[in-house]
């Protein structure tokens, strides 16, 4: 499922992806959200943060990211730079017996 908007110089856009398993099969799912703003004509602010699990392959693993970037498009619309800055990581449940 995904959903995207966009208002003058604003957009917001997110997705949800899952698929259910049966017979004990861990469930895979994930989702993001992604903010942009266009401060000039020419340049654009990004953020996105997202998580994504896959527990039929490995329930103690989590991904997680928050992403931030600038878009700079140049004259002619033929050249784009986009610097990007990103923060992840992979969290690991720790528990007891019985988990």
């Amino acid at each position: 499922m995904d959903a995207a908007v966009q208002y003058f110089g604003a957009g917001l856009k997110g997705e949800y992806v899952g698929q259910h398993r049966d017979r004990g099969a861990l469930d895979v799912k994930g989702w993001y959200v992604q903010a942009s703003y266009r401060v000039l004509p020419w340049v654009q602010l990004v953020a996105k943060r997202e998580d994504f699990r896959r527990s039929s392959i490995n329930a103690a693993v989590r991904n997680r990211a928050t992403t931030g970037g600038v878009n700079v498009e140049f004259e002619g619309g033929k050249v784009r730079c986009w610097p990007t800055t990103s923060h992840a990581r992979s969290a690991r449940r720790v528990c007891g017996a019985g988990c």
